[in-house]
């Protein structure tokens, strides 16, 4: 038998609190924005 309880996650996704919280145009700038990762890649000078 399986004992392990399903939990639901609580509050909300990512994508709804930035909905709430956010301006479309903060949300827009956001989006533009490049990421550390890709910067760490750029800086290392690997694909």
């Amino acid at each position: 038998m399986n004992y392990e309880k399903k939990i639901p996650p609580l509050g909300e996704s990512w994508c709804e609190y930035r909905k709430k919280h956010y301006t479309a145009e903060e949300i827009a700038e956001n989006d533009l924005m490049v990421k550390q990762s890709v910067i760490a890649r750029m800086e290392s000078g690997k694909k």
